[in-house]
């Protein structure tokens, strides 16, 4: 970059500044990339039009609220105001020491706080997906489900946002025994397994079974859990699909009561398995998945 303070701010410049907004506020690739809207380039040594400008100033601003950094400070640059860019500016570079805007720091936050997102610029929708069983059981209960992206980078963009697909479990009512009450705890201590960027990136094998959480039960009935597995189950990894770890994750949620005391009591009450999910609803609004359900609890034995 040929950027020196106090100069002009040549095609070059711009263009590799857009390009580094572009990286997270465009397509991207793995885990760079919120995939709503792409700066365009302008060609070599010509005049860098105020739209442009406009534009660029509107994805840092974009990207800085929903990271959750104050637009009126990032790090030592001053986010500069629209005015700035109005046609017949001249655009001059600045050091944000200096009091003025610092261009490459602004857009080098953006990169560096890419995987954060404000609690403003997010919601949680609960029950996307649920189970239910009342019947009794016991030895297992499995609930299986899918979320299912439109493509491998709307996953990739989903995650990257902030987005996260959330499971928990609970059980009530029945009757009041032993085995009951242990079940009751265990979920309730279990709390909400999240599945986000940091699992959706890491998928440690493509298409098999990986445990991502358990949760046990107490004193005699320490042999029972509740288990979540997933795997992947197209489009992993790869330069076609620009580093996604697949378009479709399947989850299987295991109720194993493998734990016998005395006469082995039947669980009785109502199970719930849900599905919440956790999705960036402000400044970058990317696709979310849809479930399905493909095992019901009623299933289980």
């Amino acid at each position: 970059m040929t950027y020196t303070i106090g100069d002009s701010i040549d095609a070059s410049d711009f263009n590799q500044l857009a390009s580094e907004v572009n990286s997270v506020m465009g397509v991207g690739s793995g885990t760079f990339g919120y995939g709503v809207s792409t700066l365009s380039t302008v060609a070599p040594a010509s005049t860098v039009r105020a739209g442009e400008w406009a534009a660029f100033r509107g994805n840092i601003d974009d990207a800085a609220v929903h990271q959750g950094t104050d637009v009126a400070a990032i790090a030592s640059a001053v986010l500069p105001p629209a005015s700035a860019f109005e046609i017949g500016d001249l655009i001059i570079a600045y050091d944000g020491d200096i009091g003025r805007h610092n261009l490459p720091a602004l857009s080098d936050d953006v990169v560096t706080n890419r995987a954060d997102i404000a609690g403003s610029q997010s919601f949680v929708t609960a029950s996307v997906l649920s189970s239910k069983r009342q019947a009794t059981w016991n030895v297992q209960l499995v609930h299986e489900f899918t979320a299912t992206f439109a493509s491998a980078d709307s996953a990739r963009h989903f995650f990257n946002a902030g987005g996260e697909i959330r499971i928990r479990a609970s059980r009530s009512g029945g009757a009041s025994n032993a085995k009951n009450t242990d079940w009751t705890n265990l979920l309730s201590n279990a709390g909400t397994y999240t599945f986000d960027a940091s699992v959706y990136f890491n998928p440690n094998a493509n298409t098999a079974l990986v445990q991502r959480n358990t949760a046990g039960g107490a004193s005699a009935y320490a042999a029972n859990d509740w288990t979540i597995f997933e795997r992947r189950i197209d489009n992993i990894d790869g330069s076609a699909v620009r580093g996604s770890q697949g378009r479709v994750v399947r989850f299987r949620v295991e109720f194993n009561d493998d734990a016998a005391e005395g006469v082995d009591e039947l669980v009785s009450g109502n199970i719930f398995n849900v599905v919440d999910h956790k999705s960036s609803t402000g400044r970058v609004v990317p696709a979310v998945p849809t479930y399905a359900t493909i095992t019901a609890l009623t299933a289980g034995s």
